[in-house]
């Protein structure tokens, strides 16, 4: 075993023991699952208690989560993720023959809205055995693994684990079992291998020090044969290799079941063979593997077979999906009487069950039932699928520390712009760029508000490309580490750090192009004068705290999209709205600050309002402009350089900052209302 599960649990006569990572336990467990002080095993006049001392992970009685239990001989007692323990009378002995899950389906049934999807789904897989699921499109296959799982409940039937215990009422210790690589590679391309690991290991395993954690990441990279490529980015990866990685990070807390969705699709013949052969050697290590898949090249490498299939169902119009084969992919063909996988997904849509079949199935997993005795739901019907109660804190081991999982949220956010040069080129360009194009285009303005303004524009724009993907590309892989312990603040709040931070020198560089160029691109003394007289600090604090703001708004864009091109297609339009509820577009800018205008200086909104030069237009620009961070950082700039009003000057900045406020809470609630409907989709 790869793991320093001790081999037997003994407790002193009239006694007490503790078993817990800590050195002063009595049975030390140098596993990063396994609390401090984890659980306690005491004897008092021949009868045995066990007491979990607060654990993270939990102890186990018989499938249940215990605080105390009292423990009698064939009891099985397990702690975190370790194998089974069974108690002989006096003391716990180790079960090495359970590293990997067994799972049965016992009359699973899958309904929804009044259609049945799968129906009387019976079957076995031993522990540590490598099984593939096979069917035609529409025969359940996602739905399968959505039981397999856990985050879907079956309407009828139930899916059980080590030798019975239910997995609807256990999903804390079945989850903390189980590892799943779906279909898409949840990886971070601008990262390395190790990268990735690490920052996984960091999130899911973070009692462990450095050096512990880099020996995880070894002998996981090991078990998936990519030591040699532990240094490069996962872009430049093959796809099978890729997929290794996907497991690679699964491996991390040793799960004893992972579930792997379609792992060959798009896959060489020669590559998905490599990676078959890959998961079929962690199964003889003892962890049980279940993976999709759609074609029939590969399925010699798994130990047992289960084939889907659609059959008509007699009380409505559709067909649904359930067992067709059971057994060794040996005997799949003969028992279809076929010759090729031609002739074998010719029959599996249209599948007839003989009466002899049914009968093996009856006599193998007792009568089929059509209601479900275990769960319910709050209508008594069964026409919706029903997604596992527990919340995703419930379901996952409680989380890190928030410094620790921010501090890898900033970090792989900052090594991902590093490693892209042309974003990381082009940040740093265009604010060089932009301010010399606009100082060319208003060389002729006889005062500083459009310059001050249009570099007010360039602060936002780069701050919106910035962000405008981040989350909408990251959404699966946030959703990967959500549930396993990823805190949304800590994820949001390394996002808006990383961009506070790369937007600084990009402010440094606006404002300081436009103002070493001012001089020779500039024909008027005036706004050359403007643009200088302004404080270097200053003016580079609203550019920032401006970029700041664009880059919460591309958050909240990234955030709301449905992909990156619809993110993309957004972005123009909320910084036109900026642009034209402007004071510059609007017209105002050859009006003195204090004139009774639109964009008059915050102080004097009402006296606008109520003026008589206000008209319904107005009215309307004057009230759309008010969350525009483009009209108090404009103002802000431009008061300084005329010498305003100090208190008209102090509310502009505190408009400034109260605006990014609004922005920073908008997007705390919809990103906190969106992820929750991620995870939602995703069960």
């Amino acid at each position: 075993m790869n793991d320093p599960w001790p081999e037997t649990i003994k407790v002193p006569k009239n006694g007490s023991i503790v078993l817990g990572r800590s050195s002063k336990c009595g049975v030390i467990v140098k596993h990063a699952a396994v609390s401090g002080t984890h659980f306690s095993l005491k004897e008092n006049n021949g009868f045995y208690s066990i007491d979990d001392l607060e654990s993270r992970y939990g102890t186990f009685v018989n499938g249940g989560k215990i605080k105390t239990a009292q423990l009698k001989p064939g009891d099985v007692v397990r702690y975190s993720c370790s194998p089974q323990y069974v108690f002989n009378g006096s003391t716990l002995e180790i079960d090495l023959q359970s590293e990997g899950l067994e799972i049965r389906l016992n009359k699973v049934g899958v309904e929804r809205n009044g259609q049945t999807l799968i129906e009387n789904l019976n079957f076995t897989i031993e522990s540590g055995t490598f099984a593939g699921v096979l069917g035609p499109s529409g025969a359940g296959k996602s739905l399968l693994i959505g039981c397999l799982s856990s985050t879907i409940i079956p309407d009828q039937g139930q899916v059980t684990f080590n030798q019975g215990t239910p997995v609807t009422g256990n999903e804390v210790e079945f989850r903390s079992q189980l590892g799943i690589v779906p279909q898409d590679d949840l990886v971070y391309g601008a990262l390395t291998v190790y990268e990735n690991l690490l920052f996984s290991g960091r999130l899911r395993l973070p009692d462990l020090d450095e050096y512990e954690l880099d020996k995880r990441i070894e002998s996981a990279l090991k078990e998936v044969d990519l030591c040699q490529h532990r240094e490069k980015q996962v872009v430049v990866l093959s796809g099978g290799q890729r997929k290794r990685v996907s497991v690679a990070i699964e491996l991390l807390m040793r799960p004893r079941l992972i579930l792997l969705d379609e792992p060959t699709s798009g896959l060489d013949p020669g590559v998905a063979a490599r990676l078959m052969d890959v998961l079929r050697g962690l199964t003889r290590k003892g962890i049980t593997i279940i993976c999709t898949t759609h074609t029939l090249d590969t399925i010699n490498f798994f130990d047992s077979l289960i084939v889907l299939g659609l059959i008509k169902n007699e009380s409505q119009a559709n067909r649904a999906g359930t067992l067709a084969y059971e057994g060794a992919p040996l005997d799949l063909y003969s028992r279809f009487n076929v010759r090729n996988a031609a002739d074998l997904f010719e029959k599996l849509p249209r599948l007839e069950l003989s009466k002899q079949t049914e009968t093996q199935q009856v006599e193998k997993y007792g009568p089929k039932v059509d209601t479900d005795p275990f769960i319910e739901s709050s209508d008594g019907t069964h026409g919706t699928l029903r997604f596992a109660p527990a919340s995703v804190e419930k379901t996952i081991p409680e989380p890190p520390g928030f410094l620790i999982q921010f501090n890898v949220a900033l970090k792989r956010s900052l090594l991902a712009f590093k490693r892209d040069k042309g974003t990381l080129n082009l940040t740093f360009i265009q604010p060089v760029l932009l301010a010399l194009v606009t100082l060319l285009a208003l060389h002729n303005q006889p005062i500083s508000v459009s310059i001050h303004f249009f570099l007010v524009v360039c602060a936002l724009w780069v701050g919106m490309t910035l962000t405008v993907r981040e989350v909408v590309r990251e959404r699966k892989l946030y959703v990967r580490d959500r549930l396993v312990s990823l805190r949304p603040n800590a994820y949001i709040l390394g996002k808006i750090f990383n961009a506070i931070l790369i937007l600084l020198p990009v402010a440094v560089l606006l404002l300081l192009t436009a103002r070493l160029s001012a001089s020779f691109m500039l024909i008027k003394d005036t706004a050359i004068d403007q643009l200088e007289s302004t404080s270097v600090i200053v003016s580079v604090l609203i550019l920032w705290i401006t970029g700041i703001g664009g880059a919460l708004l591309g958050l909240i864009i990234s955030t709301l999209s449905k992909s990156e091109r619809v993110a993309v297609m957004v972005l123009p339009l909320a910084l036109l709205i900026q642009v034209l509820l402007s004071r510059v577009v609007f017209g105002d800018a050859i009006l003195a600050w204090d004139a009774n205008s639109p964009f008059g200086p915050i102080e004097n909104f009402t006296d606008y309002l109520n003026g008589s030069s206000a008209t319904t237009q107005g009215i309307i620009v004057a009230f759309g402009s008010l969350l525009t961070i483009t009209r108090p950082a404009a103002a802000a700039m431009d008061m300084s350089a005329v010498g305003f009003d100090a208190n008209a000057l102090l509310m502009e900045w505190g408009w400034l900052l109260f605006v990014g406020l609004v922005y920073l809470g908008a997007l705390w609630f919809l990103f906190r209302a969106k992820e929750s409907k991620w995870i939602q989709e995703l069960r």
